[in-house]
């Protein structure tokens, strides 16, 4: 992610904190989020445990 993305540096404070993580170089907010990936950022969020 470049550093002059809009919303670099959230983004960056979610990875750092564990909440999302990043698979490759692709950074594509465009993209819709499922169920599935958006259970495990709430998961995430409210238990340290679920965590990278």
């Amino acid at each position: 992610m470049n550093e002059n993305t809009s919303g670099y540096e959230e983004v960056n404070q979610l990875a750092d904190s564990g909440i999302t993580t990043q698979v490759n170089t692709d950074f594509r907010p465009n993209h819709p989020t499922n169920r599935a990936q958006f259970s495990v950022f709430i998961a995430r969020t409210i238990n340290e445990e679920f965590r990278n």
